[in-house]
């Protein structure tokens, strides 16, 4: 689910029809089509310690730097968490985070693919966003949060309304996650 985006896309069994924002796209889908994609094997050439990733380091204790982190090693990593925590096709993350940043990639785009989970993609968080930020969570049924601390302190200081208390109240959110 991508949140306030331009196009829409509708799929039923014969086509997908993507609409722009002044186009409409319909794309039919055929057996034929269906054969011809089940041949694509992406990952055919990947190797286990192939890089998969480079994160830059912001610089906190040392100068800046380029962290690289092979595919197996990522891969490894998200699946002993999803383990730990039991995260599944059950669960909806909300991201709202940067993507360019390894919390808004990884923790709550890769983990959630692992986990087969579902993702709600928003808008990147501003203060202006603080309050509509609850009725997101319940409109589209978020189960896991992942925030940073300044997020999560702009949250608890500022939306002490009614509806917060009632969303914890109602479970819905069963992870949240700061870091």
């Amino acid at each position: 689910i991508v949140l306030d985006c331009i196009a829409s896309l509708k799929i039923n069994k014969q086509k997908i029809i993507f609409y722009g924002e002044t186009d409409r796209v319909t794309l039919k889908i055929t057996e034929q089509t269906i054969e011809s994609s089940l041949a694509i094997e992406p990952f055919k050439d990947v190797c286990p310690n192939d890089l998969a990733i480079i994160i830059y380091s912001s610089g906190t204790t040392a100068e800046p730097k380029g962290i690289q982190h092979s595919l197996s090693n990522y891969i490894l990593n998200g699946r002993a968490f999803i383990q730990i925590t039991e995260l599944n096709n059950s669960h909806r993350f909300y991201n709202i985070l940067p993507m360019h940043y390894n919390a808004g990639f990884y923790n709550l785009l890769l983990l959630p693919c692992l986990a087969k989970a579902s993702v709600v993609i928003g808008k990147a968080f501003s203060a202006a966003s603080i309050f509509d930020f609850w009725n997101i969570v319940e409109r589209y049924n978020i189960t896991v949060l992942w925030l940073v601390p300044s997020i999560m302190s702009m949250l608890m200081k500022l939306d002490r309304r009614s509806d917060v208390e009632r969303q914890c109240s109602k479970n819905t959110v069963g992870f949240c996650f700061v870091g």
